[in-house]
């Protein structure tokens, strides 16, 4: 790699991301790249939290039919674009990239590692997403046989192999493993001592030993060799946990709250200021903003604080694996109500009698209709199921907001040919919602709109439309058309288009005929509902 181009590296990571950015405009301007410079300055772009540009220079993703004609350096830039954009929460894309492109390896009789070095530890990161554990694993073990201790990326993936065997419970294993590990590094005076100090930290918390959880702690903050950097809002996060879980509220807050302030120069991911709110909530409560609250337990990316304070876990999913006192209590909650600086966790067919009747305005995104301020109820904006889709994760993004590339790959799940296909379809999907009074914000690549203060939302946990037939189910078990036409305040052509729609897809039955033809909802309307949103 051009030797420039890790100084430009080293500097940003020193804490001069100013100085780094100057330097790497000038070194483009008179430098052509190769297909590792390109990669080197993805990263660097990465470290300076800019994103698009981190994304441009690869180039953009190949279906296919054109990945093979593709030359094996190009292929290169594919696998480390699909790892980019899973690092910006467009995990099924990248799962998608990643199968295309090891399909098409394997056709040329290669092993993907000769394409790109990195490909074990590009999966890793993938599995830990996904928290696939077991795989997590085995890919980290290969990634530490493809790379040397030199190299920081060897590192890396041997901190990874620790997460996940954190992560798959195996406690004494990954004692083990993380003391040996800092027994190496301590030895050759290497700069990732502080990561492994964090990691034994954190396995220590977990296991309620104080006095070695303090210890590395407190050595994780001592050997950080640079504040700037990501690590330092993990070792803060750390430090704030452990006061937490010792019931020192004021020592907490300090540390979390330091976890996170703009000493960083590196892109967050929304997980770790999740776990970061998780804390500060136990510490002060409703005193923590809801934005800050609604977003632990409502965005789109995988966080366990979420079920441990109320979301339901659905166990076609992988094991939920919680860490450091955090209890799942079993439930069938599929909503989040926020009302004022109050979230609760419940069952919407419990509480949307109550909130229909007696509180407006009400942002209902479980059915999909609004009624806004002004309206008493008289007056519904009704949303399909993609701008529900949109606006739900949108809100339950909370602060952190949520990326372009994540909220595009989460609305569509889609194999578009390019992801452009995907993110221009989104700009037409959020502009309609703006024109509808909607205040949707994008600014450094993320989607993101303040909580409305004089509205009680009603948000899916799972971010998915039931559609108007899930309060009229409610309110009208049994119903005719004009019942439709009058709860909605539609026309009878839109109402029987509805009802047709529904009978369609097997949420209603029809009885009698005529003038007296009545409808009645069958017990698999809500299964059928989400399951055809999935599946489009």
């Amino acid at each position: 790699m051009n030797e420039t181009l890790i100084h430009i590296r080293k500097t940003i990571i020193s804490g001069r991301p100013d100085e780094g950015r100057s330097l790497l405009a000038k070194f483009l301007k008179t430098n052509s790249l190769s297909t590792w410079d390109t990669i080197l300055v993805s990263e660097i772009y990465r470290s300076l939290s800019e994103l698009d540009r981190a994304l441009k220079v690869l180039g953009p993703e190949l279906g296919p039919s054109e990945l093979r004609n593709a030359p094996d350096d190009q292929l290169a830039l594919q696998f480390r674009l699909a790892y980019m954009l899973q690092n910006n929460g467009a995990r099924f894309l990248a799962e998608r990239m990643f199968a295309n492109l090891t399909d098409e390896v394997h056709r040329r009789g290669k092993d993907p590692v000769l394409i790109n070095p990195h490909y074990w530890r590009y999966l890793t990161a993938l599995y830990l997403t996904m928290e696939d554990y077991a795989n997590a694993l085995t890919s980290a073990q290969k990634a530490t046989q493809t790379l040397t201790s030199e190299q920081s990326e060897w590192w890396g993936s041997m901190i990874n192999q620790s997460i996940a065997l954190f992560g798959l419970h195996q406690t004494q294993a990954c004692e083990l493993f993380l003391t040996q590990l800092l027994e190496k590094a301590v030895s050759i005076g290497h700069h990732h001592c502080d990561l492994v100090h964090h990691r034994l930290a954190l396995l220590y918390l977990d296991t309620c030993d104080w006095p070695k959880a303090l210890y590395h702690c407190q050595e994780a903050e001592r050997t950080l060799k640079n504040p700037y950097s990501l690590k330092y809002i993990y070792i803060c996060r750390a430090i704030g946990t452990y006061y937490s879980l010792q019931g020192d509220a004021a020592s907490a807050v300090k540390y979390l709250m330091k976890g996170l302030g703009p000493q960083t120069q590196s892109a967050i991911p929304p997980y770790t200021n999740m776990m970061n709110y998780y804390w500060l909530e136990k510490n002060l409560g409703n005193r923590l903003p809801v934005a800050q609250r609604l977003a632990t337990r409502a965005h789109i990316s995988f966080c366990p604080a979420s079920y441990a304070l109320g979301k339901c876990y659905t166990h076609e999913q992988l094991p939920l694996t919680l860490h450091f006192g955090m209890k799942y209590t079993e439930n069938s909650h599929d909503c989040w109500v926020v009302e004022g600086d109050k979230i609760l966790a419940t069952r919407y067919s419990e509480v949307i009698h109550n909130y229909r009747t007696n509180k407006w305005p009400l942002m209902d995104l479980y059915s999909g209709v609004v009624y806004p301020p002004g309206s008493e109820g008289d007056t519904a904006i009704l949303l399909t199921d993609l701008q529900v889709r949109c606006l739900s994760t949108i809100l339950g993004s909370g602060d952190l907001g949520v990326s372009r590339w994540a909220l595009t790959d989460f609305i569509y799940r889609q194999d578009f040919f390019h992801p452009t296909d995907g993110e221009n379809r989104l700009k037409n999907l959020v502009q309609k919602l703006r024109k509808v009074g909607f205040e949707i914000k994008c600014e450094n690549n993320l989607y993101s709109i303040e909580l409305p203060k004089d509205q009680v939302i009603l948000l899916p946990m799972d971010h998915l439309s039931r559609g108007p037939q899930a309060i009229l189910a409610i309110q009208h078990p049994i119903f005719k058309r004009s019942d439709v036409e009058t709860m909605f305040q539609i026309g009878s052509s839109t109402a029987k288009g509805w009802i047709k729609q529904w009978l369609e897809d097997g949420f209603i039955e029809a009885e009698g005929k005529g003038r007296n033809i009545a409808y009645i909802f069958t017990a698999k309307r809500e299964r059928n509902s989400v399951r055809s949103q999935i599946l489009k």
